[in-house]
């Protein structure tokens, strides 16, 4: 994975280039530039993104109407005035894993730790974990299932029905096949109602694309 900071909407989008400026971009959905500063790890990408806001406070920019604005610079908080900078993923390399099984979810779920507060995630090579959700913050994961919050028997528990696993499993491929088409980190809950078979094969054509 490769990493840009951005800021804008649909029709106005920056982003931060080699020189230390922004400047507007056509497409950043799956696009990055020779020009474009680009970071290999995500926590460096944020770091650098909460290092800019906090030294240059303001920005200056054209926006869709060719008028040049002003807004404040901010990684964590939106709203009128405030200029949002974004760390936006770019996948140039197949994931490594072979894709997920139910069994795998499965056996992650039933054997996971009840006392804590669990998340179940993609990594960027497509391995499935069950992970404390307080190490979420600590790296980027292409999917983040809902929290599964602690003492609810969620996780860890051998009379979890194989129904509850099939929507967490058909959550996750997805999250899988959203992340492969547009790269970003993606949320997911149990409101989706998919067909194994069409998410499977669609998951494979995205992944031949790369």
């Amino acid at each position: 994975m490769r990493f840009t900071i951005d800021f804008g909407f649909i029709s106005d989008k920056h982003r931060l280039k080699n020189n230390n400026e922004f400047k507007k971009i056509d497409d950043r959905s799956t696009t990055f530039y020779e020009d474009d500063m680009i970071f290999s790890n995500y926590l460096d990408a944020q770091k650098y993104a909460e290092n800019y806001a906090e030294s240059h406070k303001t920005i200056k920019y054209t926006n869709f109407l060719g008028n040049i604005v002003e807004g404040e610079l901010s990684t964590n908080s939106a709203g009128s005035g405030i200029v949002s900078l974004e760390i936006v993923s770019h996948r140039i390399e197949k994931p490594t894993e072979e894709l997920f099984s139910f069994n795998d979810v499965k056996e992650l779920l039933l054997h996971g730790d009840d006392s804590c507060n669990n998340s179940l995630v993609i990594d960027e090579n497509g391995k499935l974990l069950l992970i404390e959700f307080n190490m979420v913050k600590d790296s980027f994961y292409a999917v983040r299932h809902e929290t599964f919050a602690a003492n609810n028997g969620y996780v860890g528990n051998k009379n979890i029905s194989d129904d509850f696993i099939r929507s967490v499993y058909i959550s996750m491929l997805d999250g899988w096949e959203s992340h492969l088409h547009s790269h970003q980190s993606v949320y997911v809950d149990l409101h989706i109602t998919a067909d194994e078979e069409s998410l499977i094969n669609n998951i494979s054509e995205l992944i031949k694309k790369i």
